[in-house]
């Protein structure tokens, strides 16, 4: 039986997370990045929904997410996916995917979760932030802290493949044109979760990652650079390593039909 609805779960810290799960067959929860939204995997969603119920969600203090009051770290994060899971699927093990700082909260979730995790996929993410993303943060932060408009802007031109986009430059134009600027609120939550993803270290993690494992990179990621997708499946015994020539960071949004046709063949054999 295929279902297609949105719910909000209330969290005990008075945060209320809006999801959506659409499809029919085994679970598959999917964690979006440091953007955080539920619509970011709309594509990559509904070309697997016939296989497998996808439920994807906005992070708290996100679109339609409320804040609440727990402080920001990968546990409470990783929390917030078990009791959406739990809520969804009462008693099924899921298929957790995290793309980027979704990533994270994916490998964290699966460390302490094996039982609720049967299988994980690793998109786009780390085990530990180099000196490139450091870098690459304190000029997302200095962005905001002084022309908090241009944020958006910078975010989509450097997280697009060039290579997949026409040449026509009202392309590149249009993704730097009327964005909008950020609130009080959504800068202080931007400073938490980017501090999360500095303090992330996953090398203690990935031992316990013993259920069947897929990473997954594109290999002109200027945001988080492939080498630390062939990091995560180095240090996760038999994990599988898949690397896409194009895409960007937003690969599962921008190539959703070559990515979707990855991770479904990899489930199927899995």
């Amino acid at each position: 039986m295929t279902s297609s609805y949105t719910a909000i779960l209330e969290r005990p810290d008075d945060s209320a997370l809006t999801y959506d799960v659409e499809g029919s067959g085994p679970p598959l929860v999917l964690i979006s990045g440091l953007g955080g939204t539920s619509a970011f995997w709309k594509p990559f969603a509904a070309l697997l929904s016939d296989r497998f119920t996808v439920l994807s969600y906005d992070h708290a203090g996100i679109a339609r997410s409320t804040r609440g009051n727990a402080p920001a770290n990968i546990d409470r994060f990783s929390e917030d996916v078990k009791a959406l899971a739990e809520t969804a699927f009462p008693g099924q093990p899921v298929t957790a995917l995290g793309h980027s700082m979704g990533g994270i909260i994916a490998q964290n979730l699966a460390a302490k979760e094996p039982n609720l995790v049967s299988r994980v996929i690793l998109s786009g993410t780390w085990l530990q932030a180099d000196d490139f993303m450091r870098a690459q943060f304190a000029l997302r932060r200095a962005l905001i802290e002084q022309a908090p408009g241009l944020y958006s802007g910078f975010q989509r031109l450097i997280s697009r493949s060039p290579d997949l986009e026409p040449t026509d430059a009202g392309v590149w134009d249009g993704l730097i044109q009327d964005v909008p600027g950020m609130t009080e609120a959504e800068v202080a939550n931007f400073n938490d979760r980017a501090e999360v993803i500095l303090q992330f270290c996953g090398k203690a993690l990935a031992p316990g990652l013993t259920m069947p494992c897929l990473v997954l990179g594109a290999r002109d990621d200027h945001v988080v650079p492939f080498r630390n997708q062939s990091a995560v499946h180095a240090a996760i015994p038999g994990s599988a390593l898949k690397a896409m020539d194009y895409g960007g960071h937003f690969y599962p949004n921008s190539q959703a039909e070559e990515t979707a046709r990855y991770v479904q063949e990899w489930l199927d054999g899995n």
